[in-house]
């Protein structure tokens, strides 16, 4: 009696070239350092050398869906790129983690995005990558517990990893239990010390988790602990000799509106740190300013998180404010969207 298709196992794949093989592991080597563009070129010469490399195709999605560019600039590419590795084997975790990755960035499918990367964990429950992305799917819709369970998940899986480290403080933070973001930042920031990973990568984490210290450290009204913070960040920036005579959070408020108007005078700021630092000065609408250019030009990854960021609580009542959630097209069952319909921020365990 013939085999059905659901008893013939798992799918086999075609090995591909050796070439093509090589090629993909640089690029995957080189996604994982954050060089996109090195990851692009190399993934990009396994899919030209063998045309059915799935694996391929799901990573050269991830490699152009990246951070380091105007969100989604490639936005056509990253689709096509994702649906053919899907094309290619319907049962490819790391295809639907590619194209739950381009709906929760690039066309805030929000339904769609969730039920992909709920299929990816599911065809491959100890990806640390996918538990990683779907913990940031799950913040921004408010719904912090899940999140902080799921960068729970990716931390047991790759507990060596500083990205999922800095930003398991971050997940705390959003959440608003600044007790754990201090405690978490504080061990981030041991570990990225002695990091053997790329100078320009950890220094990029170094500065992520004194942001997340410093604002969770605020949020507490831990001062001392706030400006330690805050004078790790000015030198960042190479403000180091105006870091030494910092000694209280105002003195570093007062320094970061200094810096904010020099600094947007000769290239752009961010704008989710903009908006958060200009509500921080009592610049409400200068805040909401950026924001609402962000979502129309959807220049940044930071902006999915508009709605959970402690820092925009006083736009909660704003008009605008809400008219920034409809552009990210937040639906209206999420925690977060209910949340700004009654004029309240969540709860710090709210679901």
């Amino acid at each position: 009696m013939p085999l059905t298709a659901a008893a013939a196992g798992p799918r086999q794949r075609a090995k591909p070239s050796s070439a093509a093989y090589e090629a993909y592991l640089r690029g995957i080597y080189f996604l994982r350092q954050h060089r996109s563009a090195e990851a692009t070129a190399s993934l990009q010469d396994a899919v030209l050398l063998d045309p059915t490399f799935a694996e391929a195709y799901a990573g050269l999605a991830r490699a152009l869906d990246s951070v380091e560019k105007p969100l989604c600039a490639d936005m056509a590419l990253i689709d096509t790129a994702a649906r053919r590795a899907l094309a290619l084997d319907p049962d490819l975790a790391e295809a639907h983690f590619a194209l739950a990755h381009s709906l929760f960035h690039c066309h805030f499918d929000w339904q769609e995005a969730g039920r992909e990367f709920q299929r990816a964990l599911a065809l491959d429950p100890g990806n640390a990558d996918t538990y990683h992305q779907y913990a940031f799917y799950l913040a921004s819709l408010g719904r912090h517990g899940e999140a902080i369970s799921a960068a729970s998940q990716a931390r047991e899986l790759d507990p060596a990893s500083m990205l999922v480290g800095s930003d398991f403080a971050y997940f705390f933070y959003v959440g608003r239990r600044y007790d754990e973001a201090v405690q978490q930042a504080r061990r981030a920031l041991e570990l990225i010390s002695i990091s053997p990973e790329d100078p320009g990568v950890t220094r990029f984490y170094r500065f992520w988790t004194l942001w997340v210290l410093f604002r969770s450290a605020s949020a507490l009204g831990d001062e001392e602990t706030a400006a330690e913070a805050g004078r790790g960040l000015m030198e960042f920036y190479g403000e180091g000799q105006e870091a030494k005579q910092v000694r209280s959070l105002e003195d570093f408020l007062r320094w970061q509106e200094s810096w904010l108007l020099r600094r947007v005078r000769t290239q752009p700021v961010p704008a989710y740190f903009f908006a958060i630092a200009s509500v921080d000065s009592s610049h409400y609408r200068r805040a909401l300013d950026a924001l609402e250019e962000d979502c129309r030009t959807r220049r940044s990854f930071m902006l999915l998180f508009t709605g959970v960021e402690p820092g925009l609580d006083p736009l909660r009542g704003d008009p605008r404010f809400a008219r920034i959630l409809d552009c990210l097209k937040l639906p209206a069952e999420a925690p977060v969207r209910r949340a700004v319909l009654t004029g309240r921020a969540a709860a710090p365990h709210e679901e």
